[in-house]
């Protein structure tokens, strides 16, 4: 079996400061092409293996960028989840955001409760948001719930309930109550915090 091998060329800038174009090829083994007249091989096309690397990058630059919009600033955002066909994460100090299409974001109202870290998740006719908060030196803190039916602030089912302090450390273990994760064992049922 021949490997093909890339070959990267550079028209000459022209004398006018003008900065070379490069072009790039397949070739055979033993097939590789001389140098046309005014054309002078990249110093950088001598490399093993950067001129595929080049050949595979350069294609790439002419797609568009996949990139989030909008009011993307959050610290420790939440898990993503969907209500009401809007997308929304909560982060730490009671930020919310908001999307329509997961891609375009705008900030939304602050829950009830703030804190640090925390995590969302849907179970039954509820939205579960778990918020950490430090009680005096850590590692001592709490992770408290909160729940609401929707978290469509427009909605009239839009309300904030407190459930209390589900996990907390006193200082004196090695662990801190802090960053809730929550999952939903899809086997089991069982409900985990890590």
């Amino acid at each position: 079996m021949k490997l093909r091998t890339q070959t990267t060329q550079c028209l000459d800038g022209g004398g006018d400061g003008s900065s070379p174009h490069c072009t790039a090829g397949l070739h055979a083994p033993g097939d590789e092409p001389s140098p046309p007249q005014g054309i002078s091989w990249c110093p950088f096309s001598k490399m093993p293996g950067l001129d595929l690397l080049l050949a595979a990058t350069i294609p790439s630059l002419a797609v568009p960028a996949l990139a989030l919009d909008g009011q993307i600033q959050i610290h420790d955002p939440s898990s993503i989840i969907q209500c009401d066909g809007k997308y929304y994460t909560f982060g730490t100090g009671g930020s919310c955001l908001i999307s329509d299409d997961g891609w375009t974001w705008q900030r939304g109202v602050a829950p009830a409760r703030r804190g640090m870290a925390p995590d969302i998740i849907h179970l039954g006719e509820r939205y579960c948001l778990y918020v950490a908060a430090n009680i005096g030196a850590q590692p001592k803190a709490a992770i408290n719930l909160i729940w609401s039916r929707t978290l469509d602030a427009n909605s009239s089912n839009y309300k904030w309930e407190e459930a209390g302090v589900v996990a907390s450390s006193d200082g004196i273990e090695d662990c801190n109550a802090i960053d809730p994760g929550v999952l939903l064992d899809p086997v089991t049922g069982k409900l985990w915090m890590v």
